[in-house]
């Protein structure tokens, strides 16, 4: 039981260092917007409506897991005080903005490769 909880608090470490890598890129490339050409702006473009997609369907999923007291813990919720980043001990968490950013980061490198930018 020990073994998952450290694997759980491993990858919400790592979801939570590419989250803040990627907040960083994120905001370098929004200032850096007016620079790109056609098919680099058609990618920054389609991967945050993409991401906006799926991170509505999970925010949804887990508003549902709610209203119906399904007893499933929500691994996405807003963050604390005490365990802002990754959670606290009684109950590991990822924060959402850091999910959020992450779901982008994530898609807006599929939409590189898929254009080749």
């Amino acid at each position: 039981m020990m073994i998952g909880y450290y694997l759980l608090a491993f990858l919400q470490f790592g979801v939570t260092i590419f989250a803040l890598y990627s907040v960083v890129r994120l905001f370098i490339m929004l200032l850096i917007l007016h620079r790109y050409d056609e098919l680099q702006k058609k990618a920054v473009y389609e991967s945050f409506a993409l991401s906006f997609l799926i991170i509505l369907l999970v925010h949804f999923i887990q508003l549902n897991i709610n209203l119906f007291d399904i007893d499933w813990p929500l691994l996405i919720t807003t963050g604390n005080r005490l365990g802002i980043a990754g959670g606290n001990v009684p109950k590991p968490h990822i924060d959402s903005f850091f999910f959020d950013c992450f779901v982008l980061a994530v898609v807006y490198l599929i939409k590189k490769k898929r254009y080749g930018v």
